[in-house]
């Protein structure tokens, strides 16, 4: 039989376990001893397949699977960083919509194997999210103030970031367009995997963005700048979302611009690439094998500011062509 239906019904002497097919049905009657023997080799069976090939969320787990390896390269992903690979292995099966990679430039220092990906609300029940979340170790002040709000938002993106002796998990809830000013678009929550008291509320807030970029020093801005110069040749300015980040009681003032109407690759931002790595004085060794795995990536969003240490950064997100198409 290829199962479509099946119920338990338990009694003090026995589990009894009845399976359908069509017009079909067939019933096993299981001691108490043995049906917990076989929901304890059930656990572990699935616990096996989990470890090799993800969380299994939904009945088309393979699609999704087959999509998300294909656009964040997963195979790097499963062999690299442990906390990486525990992370990816939680969402590769999700119904994705998005799946970005970045790095981070800051003094001396290229932070890579970033990535960020993204799933509708509707696409999973409540409880799933909840689920995700205390899986990725979320703090349980911030699983409820995510509970609290989900019915407001549109998205839920979920993204890891490895570097600086950090593991940073993050989840993010994506609302509808605001509709009045101060409200934001995202809110971001941020927690280290090992270190527990660092932890951070990020809201990014649309507002007009100004003539010339703050936030960030002189050589820095000038190089964000050319790459907004080189986006405005393609678009107009209004196309590109300006976001303004703020963290609830961190030094971090930042602000975030969505480049992806303007289809850029990530090859087009050669010059401007190459004065932020001597600027931040990072090693041409790494800068280089960077580039040359990322050239055709569509440009995503650029960020720049202050971290939460006060420290100066510029990050780039970057897509696959394949991750934009439509699935």
């Amino acid at each position: 039989m290829k199962i479509d239906r099946w119920s338990a019904h338990w009694s003090q002497r026995r589990v009894l376990l009845r399976f359908a097919s069509g017009a079909s049905t067939a019933a096993i009657a299981l001691s108490p001893e043995a049906a917990k023997e076989l929901g304890t080799q059930l656990h572990q069976a699935v616990q096996t397949f989990e470890n090799e090939h993800g969380t299994l969320w939904c009945e088309q787990h393979r699609l999704h699977g087959q999509r998300t390896d294909r656009c964040m390269d997963g195979a790097r992903l499963l062999n690299g960083d442990s906390d990486a690979r525990r992370v990816y292995q939680l969402i590769r099966n999700l119904p994705l919509t998005g799946f970005e990679r970045s790095f981070k430039m800051r003094q001396g220092q290229l932070d890579s194997g970033r990535f960020l990906v993204g799933f509708p609300v509707k696409a999973m029940a409540d409880a799933d999210i909840d689920y995700l979340a205390s899986q990725l170790g979320a703090p349980l002040a911030y699983r409820a103030a995510i509970a609290a709000t989900l019915a407001q938002a549109n998205f839920v993106h979920v993204g890891f970031e490895p570097g600086d002796g950090q593991r940073i998990c993050k989840m993010y809830l994506e609302f509808p367009e605001p509709q009045a000013a101060g409200q934001p678009l995202y809110i971001g929550y941020k927690w280290d995997l090992e270190e527990t008291q660092q932890q951070a509320v990020s809201h990014y807030v649309p507002t007009t963005m100004p003539g010339k970029l703050a936030l960030v020093d002189p050589e820095a801005c000038a190089s964000l700048q050319d790459i907004l110069g080189l986006a405005t040749e393609r678009v107009l300015l209004s196309a590109l979302r300006y976001v303004e980040v703020t963290d609830q009681d961190t030094q971090r003032m930042s602000f975030d611009i969505n480049l992806y109407p303007a289809g850029l690759r990530m090859r087009d931002l050669r010059p401007m690439l190459a004065a932020l790595q001597h600027h931040f004085s990072i090693p041409d060794k790494a800068m280089t094998a960077l580039m040359e795995h990322m050239a055709d990536d569509v440009v995503g969003h650029v960020s720049a500011g202050t971290d939460r240490h006060g420290r100066a950064f510029v990050t780039v997100y970057h897509a696959r062509p394949e991750a934009l198409a439509p699935a």
